[in-house]
């Protein structure tokens, strides 16, 4: 959604199958592209979503929630609930992981509106920059530890500040890959988990596809390893950036399966 904040994101994953999970990802869907365009920062737009699930969720219950905002300056903030990390990918077709501060997944009731917007500091190891500008495309930065009381609010006093967020830098071209564990999972014949990372780079780059096309490569290829079935429901995003006056496509997702 291309909000005045930017473009905001969601992908998330519901525990359980179903229609109960299918009300449940509805509902939170709903309340995301219903709130997108209001709410100032990622952290309240979860606090709505959670009260939406709460509403509808069983005492098990719970989704799994990464959210994103891309600036057109290409600055990215990601904000997780327990969701798989995303890919980066550069406009040159290098491919990383990129480590990102987790918070409890939503449902749970953990979930707190922020006294005031926050980016935690640098706690915990930053993906690797591919320049020598600090800031600069490519920097990982605001990566909390897993022992800061701020990832976990349980942990955290009372009053303090919301959910700290993870901000990348993206350059022209560079793409961003949202999975659910689904991907992750899928295995071939001899039970082998389908290698994302490899697989993802050698599809085609921003020069040769869009996204949808490239999602749909990505998702045709997973298939065909997972012997044309996948045994979990999987759901893939990619956001490209393109700096302003660049009119080439610029997401794409490929819906449960």
């Amino acid at each position: 959604m291309d909000t005045g904040s930017g473009v905001r994101a969601v992908i998330g994953d519901v525990r359980g199958k179903g229609l109960p999970a299918v009300r449940i990802s509805g509902r939170a869907l709903g309340v995301f592209r219903a709130v997108a365009y209001d709410e100032r920062d990622l952290s309240r737009i979860a606090r709505r979503m959670e009260q939406s699930v709460l509403r509808e969720a069983g005492p098990e219950d719970f989704v799994t929630v990464l959210l994103v905002e891309a600036t057109r300056e290409g600055r990215c903030t990601l904000l997780s609930f327990g969701h798989p990390p995303p890919l980066v990918r550069t406009a040159a077709g290098e491919v990383r992981e990129t480590p990102i501060a987790s918070h409890p997944p939503l449902g749970l009731g953990l979930a707190r509106p922020p006294e005031r917007d926050r980016t935690s500091p640098a706690a915990g190891e930053a993906a690797a920059d591919d320049g020598d500008d600090p800031g600069g495309p490519g920097d990982a930065r605001a990566v909390a530890s897993a022992t800061d009381p701020a990832v976990d609010p349980l942990a955290a006093a009372p009053g303090a500040a919301g959910a700290p967020t993870t901000e990348l830098v993206l350059a022209p071209g560079d793409e961003l890959l949202l999975v659910t564990d689904g991907a992750l999972e899928a295995r071939n014949a001899a039970g082998e988990f389908y290698p994302l990372v490899p697989r993802y780079a050698a599809c085609p780059g921003p020069a040769d596809d869009p996204p949808v096309d490239v999602l749909a490569a990505l998702g045709a290829d997973m298939r065909a390893y997972s012997g044309g079935a996948l045994d979990d429901d999987s759901a893939l995003v990619l956001l490209r950036y393109a700096p302003p006056g660049d009119r080439s496509s610029s997401a794409g997702a490929v819906p449960p399966r």
